[in-house]
């Protein structure tokens, strides 16, 4: 009961995350359009989460 009360206060949202760099970027990012499409990964995510994993904010978009 307390695993899906913790679920229910996540923020999921769609990110795009560089496999490489370990950066964390809006969809419509700039550096997403130039990023290798291998390094290339789309999640539903709460952010927190990410930043959990040793993932870091994007500087130009900086999602949150």
């Amino acid at each position: 009961e307390e695993a899906a009360a913790e679920e229910e206060t996540k923020n999921i949202k769609s990110y795009v995350l560089n496999e490489r760099s370990y950066k964390i970027h809006e969809p419509s990012c700039y550096s997403v359009e130039i990023m290798a499409e291998h390094n290339k990964r789309y999640v539903e995510a709460d952010l927190q989460d990410l930043l959990d994993m040793g993932y870091d904010r994007c500087g130009n978009c900086y999602p949150n």
